[in-house]
């Protein structure tokens, strides 16, 4: 069973969010979804539960209830630790690299768009267990490129069972690879899925082009990679004037939509409603006295979009989206009711 119905997650230090919605009525017997998002105390991340409960009208606490999955979003920090309730059986840690900054319009030329974080995910190979802290590296979006200067790469985004360093192999751990950054007129290239650890990756778009000339809009970022479509979609390439020039879709188009001209990516929605691969940003508008900044990569590992090149005025690159975690497993079903209510 998916669910797809989210409501805005809840922030640091605030309690659970908790939602319920009704599915079946059968006899004396009622089944109930139920979704709870709980943040981190330390405010790196959440944990979204998903259960079904089966009520009965004779008895005020639910007479069952069936754990459908547990997603863990890791979004900062240098450790996490594995939850009480971690079964390794039947568990995916995916991770996003984050996506490189645009480059900046300079010398009357747009800028290049950056490149977008790959995908890879571990099933069953490496070995974590519950209640124990590792080493994790959530990977940075890259800084814009300004008037010439360079933009930074995309991060890396990783975790590992043993030692602080990033794994090797899918025994110890799962990597993914940020994007690139363009330099000029040439684009960054997308995390290169070949150079990811996991079970299974996928590469991130390829930034736009630029024109390299005056008045022309920068190239949009390329989309982050992900587990639906594969491989992120490529940036669009800057085009003369006020003409659109987009970032790729996050995810082969199942993620974050690419930005329009200057607007940002969106962000991804596989995982929920506010968390996936996210889109690349749009290249800069060129036309004008003034150039106007590439758009921001969208959340998570979308690359940023060019400057726009101006008749006079140098227009910054947009910055590349960092990457995330995500954890997803199935805990032994508990027959507490705690922080629930009768429907």
């Amino acid at each position: 069973m998916t669910e797809r119905r989210f409501l805005k997650i809840p922030k640091r230090g605030s309690g659970p969010l908790v939602r319920r919605l009704k599915l079946l009525a059968i006899g004396a017997l009622t089944l109930v979804s139920v979704a709870s998002w709980t943040p981190f105390p330390d405010g790196n991340g959440w944990t979204k539960t998903h259960v079904v409960e089966v009520h009965s009208k004779d008895h005020p606490l639910p007479v069952d209830r069936h754990v459908l999955a547990t997603v863990v979003f890791v979004t900062s920090g240098t450790s996490y630790t594995f939850p009480s309730d971690w079964v390794q059986a039947g568990s995916k840690i995916e991770c996003i690299g984050g996506g490189a900054g645009g480059v900046g319009r300079s010398a009357d030329r747009s800028g290049a768009g950056g490149g977008g974080g790959a995908w890879a995910v571990i099933t069953g190979a490496a070995t974590f267990s519950a209640s124990t802290a590792y080493t994790c590296q959530i990977g940075a979006g890259g800084v814009a490129g300004s008037n010439g200067s360079t933009p930074g790469t995309g991060g890396d985004t990783w975790i590992v069972n043993t030692g602080s360093s990033a794994p090797a192999s899918t025994a110890t751990g799962v990597l993914a690879k940020g994007g690139g950054a363009g330099s000029g007129t040439t684009a960054g290239t997308g995390g290169a899925a070949g150079s990811c650890i996991g079970t299974s990756t996928a590469s991130g778009g390829t930034g736009g082009t630029a024109a390299g000339t005056a008045s022309t809009a920068g190239g949009g970022g390329g989309g982050a990679a992900g587990a639906g479509a594969g491989t992120g979609s490529a940036g669009g390439t800057g085009i003369a004037g006020t003409s659109t020039s987009a970032g790729g879709a996050g995810d082969g188009g199942s993620g974050g939509a690419g930005g329009t001209l200057s607007n940002p990516g969106g962000a991804g929605t596989e995982y929920d409603g506010s968390h996936g691969s996210g889109g690349g940003g749009g290249g800069g508008a060129g036309t004008g006295i003034t150039g106007v900044v590439g758009g921001a990569g969208g959340l998570y590992g979308g690359g940023g979009g060019g400057g726009g090149a101006g008749s006079s005025s140098n227009s910054d690159g947009g910055v590349g989206a960092q990457g995330i975690i995500v954890i997803i497993y199935t805990p032994a079903a508990t027959a507490s009711a705690n922080f629930l209510m009768w429907w």
